[in-house]
């Protein structure tokens, strides 16, 4: 119950594939990387599932290509554009928090032959790039300060990552054998036992050909048209419950569509619209 975020990893001296699980908002990133002898990454691509939402294909797919200081993306899915966005050169892709990509920061910063020596990453969901600064504790240690985040790593002469704390969120990163110990499971979004209303699935298509997805609630009982009330999602990851996962899977929007909906009133809530996690902002 303490794992909020599990990957898998295959790792060779061109390549890196990772399936990176987080319990937290239900979602999956399948990434990977070709790599440069000296830790750069010149291409990326990513796919991501809603996986508390049923995805059983990307909900949304990019590939990415770093020149310099500028990187192309090609965005497929939901939404389905190109954008060349601005970086800094070196800079690492970087999908929170995953642990393989702080390896890949700790492998470019031991390339750079230096004590202390700041890395670029570039978030691929929000396309903001970020130094991390990179300061080695003999051969096996190293310090990451990313923002006001301190992160301390242990790490092999091959450069590979052993462990690593984030000691002012009580987190740890630990390596081991195995699969992943996480199993995220579809919401249920469906009306509640002897509830006196009903909930569905519904998509809306928007003129700029987006697809909008929600739970509508209609009560049992009507003979017509009925109020209704719309929740509106705000910033960051969400599902149509709005679910707050360090707070017990509290769900204000599931208590937004419930209160009104036994009081005769409809209740629309939708999924985020964002394009989320494949480097859309």
């Amino acid at each position: 119950q303490d794992t909020i975020v599990s990957e898998v990893v295959q790792r060779t001296t061109t390549r890196l594939d990772v399936d990176m699980m987080d319990k937290l908002t239900g979602a999956r990133f399948r990434y990977g990387m070709t790599l440069a002898p000296d830790g750069r990454v010149p291409a990326m691509t990513n796919a991501f599932y809603r996986i508390a939402q049923g995805d059983t294909v990307p909900f949304q797919s990019a590939k990415f290509a770093f020149r310099g200081d500028s990187v192309r993306v090609v965005i497929s899915g939901n939404v389905s554009r190109v954008e060349n966005l601005a970086t800094r050169a070196g800079a690492i892709p970087y999908i929170n928090p995953s642990a393989a990509m702080l390896e890949q920061v700790l492998r470019r910063a031991r390339a750079m032959g230096n004590t202390v020596d700041t890395v670029p990453i570039f978030a691929v969901t929000g396309g903001r790039t970020v130094p991390v600064q990179v300061t080695w504790v003999g051969t096996d240690s190293a310090v990451m300060q990313l923002a006001t985040v301190e992160m301390r790593a242990a790490v092999s002469p091959d450069g590979a990552l052993l462990g690593l704390a984030i000691p002012t969120q009580n987190a740890h990163v630990i390596r081991l054998d195995g699969a992943h110990p996480l199993v995220i499971r579809k919401i249920d979004y469906g009306a509640p036992p002897g509830a006196p209303y009903t909930a569905e699935d519904v998509t809306v298509h928007t003129p700029a050909g987006l697809a909008l997805t929600g739970t509508l609630t209609l009560p049992t009982a009507r003979s017509g048209p009925v109020p209704a009330v719309v929740t509106i999602t705000g910033s960051g990851a969400g599902d149509r419950d709005e679910r707050i996962p360090l707070v017990g899977g509290y769900r204000p929007f599931w208590q937004s569509a419930d209160t009104p909906a036994r009081r005769g009133l409809a209740a629309p809530r939708p999924a985020a619209p964002r394009a989320h996690g494949a480097g859309a902002r």
